[in-house]
């Protein structure tokens, strides 16, 4: 059998499609105490230098955890992750706690290539790790 090279974003979308479910409940990033901490402290200096109305990306949001606090804070994201899953799993969220989210699925060199939108505000909440050129992609954010 030959075997498959997938790119990390295939990969990714096919693990999600089956763990998406578990992620809240298993990734330390989501579900302890500290790893919630750690994000909102990182966030709060930005947050205090954004203009009014700021548009803001939650950038491989995965299951919503940055875009939750953003919520919280008055701020309407907009979530784009590879994974049709995680998407779900956020909206499902958000719904619960009385938001209406913004989604996209889109892998995020392919969203930042075509979506030509400007943005005050870009999160990456444990995500550039499953990137095949943060650096990169980091270039096309910081043009916007």
């Amino acid at each position: 059998m030959p075997m498959t090279t997938l790119t990390p974003a295939e990969a990714n979308r096919l693990f999600y499609a089956e763990h998406a479910v578990d992620y809240d409940a298993t990734e330390f990033c989501a579900n302890a105490a500290l790893g919630q901490q750690r994000l909102r402290q990182a966030l709060a200096p930005a947050l205090g230098a954004l203009p009014p109305d700021p548009r803001v990306l939650d950038a491989g949001g995965g299951s919503g955890n940055a875009s939750r606090y953003l919520f919280e804070q008055g701020l309407q994201p907009v979530l784009v992750d590879a994974s049709a899953e995680m998407g779900a799993l956020w909206r499902s969220k958000a719904s619960a706690l009385g938001y209406e989210p913004q989604t996209q699925v889109a892998e995020l060199e392919a969203f930042f290539a075509e979506d030509q939108r400007s943005w005050d505000l870009v999160v990456f909440s444990s995500v550039l790790h499953h990137l095949e050129d943060p650096g990169r992609l980091l270039g096309q954010v910081a043009r916007r």
